[in-house]
């Protein structure tokens, strides 16, 4: 049966999420919502989307669980590519992460930090005038999102603004990039071939000034530069001094640091967690630091570090008394799991 508003949460936030659930249905504003809306003996998964593809407006129970739940990913991916307009709903301070940011493009959010019975007023009006524009065809509908949260050496464009919601007490939503307008067209009165000519005269000459510029470097380094000199002992000629050049300092290049060849390699498609002894081992990923292992763990309510695309990533763990680790992180839309957890001990330094 469809419903008008698909209620998404994670499991952690189920109180307040059956609190909006209740708010929005004795306004006559039917939920959709996992698990009472699932049927017996029909696929999970399977429920999800049918009630995805049943709803008019998606509602997002947006905390810092739902943030690192791949789970919710999955509904926001799904609910974007049906043009589904989404309304999160922001219960704890915390900005999304960068899978999820992709595909809000909504251009409001609620903040309802604090009670939420104090927000639920609000909220009610908010879905209701989304509903309407729904129904009214007024709704610009961002196109559809591709399928997986991303793709192989693809890099996610900017999220273009389409619509907005004038309700009051929304605030605007974080790291929103909206697109350039157009350049205005040339001032009449100008050929067009004119124009054309002193655009390509314009190129040449920056092009032979950089050119000028490039090759000094390479003639003042192929000059020889003054040799220092120094006096000879004992070869006098005439009362003078010979002079001969000062042979050059030696140069000394640190030896860089690098990993060992055999590295073992964790596969997945969206981040990873660190179970390591001990927690507070240093983390670094491509050489910039990002915590401590206890950070990226399940001690704080299973938080995940998700990378930004796919790509094979050098991680360093280190911890003052302990010889560092090195693993490998392969990043790829056809792993078998969301989430990579590396486990294992540092090894005492001798």
């Amino acid at each position: 049966m469809s419903k008008d508003v698909f209620v998404s949460y994670s499991s952690k936030d189920r109180p307040t999420a059956d609190t909006i659930r209740d708010a929005l249905e004795r306004a006559g504003l039917w939920c959709w919502m996992a698990p009472r809306d699932v049927q017996p003996g029909v696929d999970y998964a399977e429920s999800i989307i049918e009630g995805i593809n049943g709803a008019r407006v998606m509602v997002l129970v947006f905390s810092v669980s739902a943030n690192a739940s791949p789970q919710i990913a999955r509904e926001v991916e799904r609910a974007v590519h049906k043009g589904l307009p989404i309304i999160p709903v922001r219960i704890e301070d915390v900005f999304p992460s960068r899978s999820l940011e992709y595909f809000l493009s909504s251009p409001h959010w609620l903040d309802a930090i604090g009670p939420i019975t104090g927000h639920l007023p609000l909220l009610t009006d908010a879905v209701r005038a989304m509903l309407a524009r729904v129904a009214e065809g007024t709704l610009i509908r961002p196109p559809a999102a591709p399928r997986r949260l991303f793709t192989r050496n693809a890099v996610p464009a900017p999220v273009q603004v389409q619509d907005t919601v004038p309700i009051s007490g929304l605030v605007p939503a974080p790291r929103v990039f909206v697109d350039a307008p157009p350049l205005p067209p040339p001032r009449a009165g100008w050929p067009a071939g004119f124009l054309a000519l002193g655009a390509g005269l314009l190129v040449i000459a920056v092009a032979a000034v950089v050119a000028r510029r490039s090759s000094a470097p390479a003639e003042r380094a192929a000059q020889p530069p003054p040799a220092a000199t120094r006096p000879a002992h004992g070869s006098a000629r005439s009362g003078s001094v010979e002079l001969r050049p000062a042979a050059p300092a030696p140069v000394t290049v640190p030896a860089a640091e690098t990993p060992p060849a055999s590295q073992r390699v964790y596969e997945c498609r969206e981040g990873v967690k660190f179970t390591v002894s001990p927690d507070t081992a240093s983390v670094s990923i491509n050489g910039r630091r990002v915590g401590t292992a206890a950070e990226w763990s399940d001690r704080r309510d299973g938080r995940v570090y998700t990378f930004a695309r796919p790509g094979t990533y050098q991680v360093k763990l280190t911890q003052r008394g302990f010889a560092p680790a090195y693993v490998r992180i392969s990043v790829r839309g056809s792993a078998s799991r969301d989430v990579a957890e590396v486990k294992l001990d540092l090894r005492r330094a001798d």
